[in-house]
Order: C-alpha cells, then structure tokens, then sequence
C-alpha cells in the first residue's frame, strides 16, 4: 500500500468499522483504487469477490487456483477466511444513480462460494439493492456478497478506494501480501 493508502486504512476513524464486524484484532490485507471515467467506463457483471493476496506461492489444501497479477500472487481460498473479511470501499467522488453506483444481492454473502448457476438462482430470487454514495461515504460488504456495477449513463470520475480487512492469519504459512494496522508489529511487511 502507497503511504498515505496505509495511513488511512489504520486510521481510527475508519479501523472502527472492520474492528467493530471482524473484532479487535482487524488488520488491512489489501487496497485497490477503481476510477471510472468517460474513457474508461466498464460493466462488471454478478459476482463475489473470491481472491486475496499472498506472499508467496505454497501449495495449501483448500486454496486454488493461484494466479500472479502485477508481480503479486493471488489465491482463492476456501471459503471460511473470505467469511472473516471485510471492504469498506472509500468513495472518492459522488456516486449517484447516473455514475454506475454498485448493486448487491442482499444475504447472497451468507451462500458461501457460489456456481454461476446458483449466482443466476439468486439473481432470481432476490431483488438487488443499489448502493449510491456521496463523496466520502462508505459502502461495507463482505467478500462474498453478489455484486455487480453497470457502466456509467453520465460517466464522470467515480474513484472508490476498496480497502481488504481480515482479522486472521492464514493457515500452514502463508502470509497475507500486506497486513497493516493490527495489533502486531508491521516492520516485516514489504
């Protein structure tokens, strides 16, 4: 994480949240900027989010499949670490109807991993809920809540920091790629 990205994910102000769903001991494991705009205006379709970031690669039952963007291992693992995180996506810029606000499908979360199929079942099922959000707001959601965004109608800026919070280490040893702001030392993270 970029410094200033570090200080505001441990900053009180907004630890309070992952603290308050995750426990105490919530630490940030990950933080991404998306930024929307009329040049760069994309839809992304139903999903959850099934990735976290690691170290290194170690060959640990129940994580797969493994990939490396940018330089940095990703993993899938099993559900039951996804169940014990938290985003908090930190907006930027007004997100209002017009600028592709994020949608969710309420207790899609509480499904564990899910098929396309059954993300299809749920999409039928249950009414999506859309999320607008003013400049500075927040939007909380697990990891694995169905979710998708349509493109812009008025694209404009729509810049969201989407910061990973998890209050567990990961098993057999492997190790979260960043964790900033636990209660342990943060000295040996890259």
């Amino acid at each position: 994480m970029v410094p200033v990205v570090q200080r505001l994910a441990t900053h009180p102000a907004l630890r309070k949240w992952p603290e308050t769903v995750l426990g105490p001991g919530a630490f940030a494991v990950r933080a991404i900027l998306f930024d929307k705009t009329p040049a760069a205006n994309w839809k992304v379709s139903w999903h959850q989010d099934l990735t976290i970031a690691v170290r290194r690669r170690l060959d640990v039952p129940g994580f797969g499949p493994w990939s490396v963007k940018e330089g940095i291992h990703h993993v899938q693992p099993p559900a039951e670490v996804l169940e014990a995180m938290l985003t908090i996506r930190l907006h930027l810029d007004s997100c209002g109807p017009e600028n592709a606000p994020i949608r969710m499908l309420p207790g899609s979360h509480r499904g564990g991993k899910l098929t396309s199929a059954e993300i299809d079942a749920w999409k039928s099922r249950v009414a999506s809920i859309e999320l607008p959000c003013p400049a500075g707001g927040l939007v909380l959601m697990r990891p694995l809540i169905v979710h998708a965004s349509s493109a812009a109608t008025q694209p404009s800026h729509r810049r969201v920091i989407h910061l990973e919070y998890a209050a567990r280490d990961l098993p057999h040893g492997l190790d979260w790629y960043e964790r900033r702001g636990s209660s342990g030392s943060d000295a040996d993270q890259p």
